[in-house]
């Protein structure tokens, strides 16, 4: 079980609230890990931008070996746009239709608990993805948990023979320090998981919660180039 952040500090110590939330952060996610983010032009380390774009994909996915891992493709997108303070600012999802693997095996139904309905009444990649770069503008970066995201989509590009977009990716999986899931990232900093698992939009909110706990903790944006 997850250690919690205490709800404020106790009676005998006197500091702004802010200052001792970023504190318990910072003694739970650890002083070595560093999230980042580092805009087109800039050098690697270097603190960026003002706002983060967290990014959680949902994709064909099977536990039979029927569809090849080169072969995966999107079937939801959910992001949400942070301030500097991991603040939400505005979100974007979206489910898409596949079209290498279009019916989804029993596996992915039940794992996402998308269904052959939704994707088949949805947009396909290319319509969605131009949906989703006129939404993110000149955003050219994006973070997310692991890097299924940042391949998954260059998966998709390349098959539907579309620009990647984003130039720099954030791993924060990798920049939390420990090889754990969102979820179990978000019970070691006491918060509370919120929504379905495995749905794109729900997942992004909560690991949008987690990389807000970690830029408490005084943590710098980087992110490496794509």
């Amino acid at each position: 079980m997850g250690v919690r952040l205490p709800l404020r500090p106790p009676d005998n110590i006197m500091v702004p609230w802010r200052n001792w939330q970023a504190r318990q952060a910072q003694t739970l996610v650890g002083e070595s890990s560093v999230v980042g983010s580092t805009p087109t032009g800039t050098t690697k380390g270097e603190a960026m931008s003002e706002e983060h774009l967290v990014v959680d994909l949902e994709g064909t996915c099977c536990d039979d070996g029927s569809i090849p891992k080169d072969e995966r493709e999107t079937i939801e997108i959910g992001a949400v746009l942070v301030d500097g303070d991991g603040r939400p600012l505005r979100e974007f999802s979206r489910i898409v239709r596949p079209t290498r693997h279009p019916v989804l095996t029993v596996f992915c139904r039940q794992l996402t608990g998308i269904g052959q309905a939704d994707v088949d009444e949805a947009q396909p990649f290319q319509v969605v993805w131009s949906q989703f770069t006129a939404w993110v503008c000149e955003q050219r970066s994006f973070c997310s948990w692991g890097k299924y995201d940042l391949d998954q989509f260059r998966r998709d590009c390349a098959w539907h023979k579309k620009d990647l977009h984003f130039d720099h990716h954030c791993n924060l999986a990798e920049m939390f320090g420990k090889r754990v899931g969102n979820r179990k990232a978000m019970r070691r900093l006491g918060l509370e998981p919120t929504g379905t698992h495995h749905r794109g939009l729900d997942d992004a909110r909560n690991i949008a919660r987690v990389l807000a706990a970690m830029l408490a903790a005084g943590k710098v944006a980087r992110y490496l180039p794509t």
